[in-house]
């Protein structure tokens, strides 16, 4: 008998402690999934308001901005435009060309012409009774041959002649600079004076007035810089 009682003890403390390890096992169990199941629930009510505060901001947003954009496009063609009212006041108009007028001889006078050359220049002269008048293009010899050389030799022959003050010389001058011009001026004015004024042909002659300058440019030459000059020696 006291074997039988032995083997129940051992039983029944057998099955309180698979009872006691059941009920541990399955406590956490059953606890986890409310814990997660209230998780679960709460995250989808703040997501939910903020998908739905969202679009709430976003469309306040798209409202205001095509205000702005429409308001500067507004304003900005009002500005543009006072621009381009005002600009005509600011510009001062352009200055007008200055017209010369041209200087003629008297109605009576008789011209006498000489034709004169240098270089690449022709100058054709005619003089006439007056009093001093020197004009070349149309413009007074000093303004249009600026250098004291080239106006001095446009008029040498005046005052080699000793006719300076007593007639007027108009020139038509085209071709080469102001040097060919200034002297092919000279030949031309020695030469009508000649006509004009037949005794005043030995003081000219002796001037050298009357002689026309050969003197031309030298062509360049095939291979080399200028007419005489040649390209750097280079020994290898």
């Amino acid at each position: 008998m006291a074997k039988s009682t032995d083997k129940e003890e051992t039983i029944i403390e057998e099955k309180a402690i698979k009872e006691v390890a059941v009920k541990k096992e399955v406590a956490p169990k059953e606890a986890a999934p409310k814990v997660v199941a209230d998780k679960k629930e709460a995250t989808p009510k703040k997501v939910a308001d903020k998908k739905e505060a969202a679009p709430k901001e976003a469309v306040v947003k798209k409202e205001a901005a095509p205000k702005v954009v429409a308001d500067k496009k507004a304003a900005a063609p009002k500005v543009v435009a006072d621009k381009k009212e005002a600009a005509p006041k600011v510009f001062a108009p352009k200055a007008t060309k200055a017209v010369r007028t041209k200087i003629k001889a008297g109605p009576n006078a008789s011209f006498v012409w000489g034709t004169g050359r240098r270089k690449n220049a022709i100058a054709r002269v005619r003089i006439c009774d007056g009093d001093g008048k020197f004009l070349v293009n149309n413009r007074e010899v000093k303004e249009y041959l600026p250098r004291d050389y080239w106006a001095s030799q446009a008029v040498e022959a005046l005052a080699v002649a000793g006719v300076a003050g007593k007639i007027d010389v108009f020139v038509n001058a085209h071709g080469g600079g102001l040097t060919g011009q200034a002297g092919a001026i000279r030949l031309g004015v020695a030469r009508a004076i000649i006509k004009m004024y037949p005794n005043t042909r030995p003081l000219l002659k002796k001037a050298g007035l009357l002689t026309r300058d050969s003197r031309m440019v030298e062509r360049q030459k095939v291979g080399m810089k200028g007419a005489r000059a040649s390209k750097q020696f280079s020994k290898r």
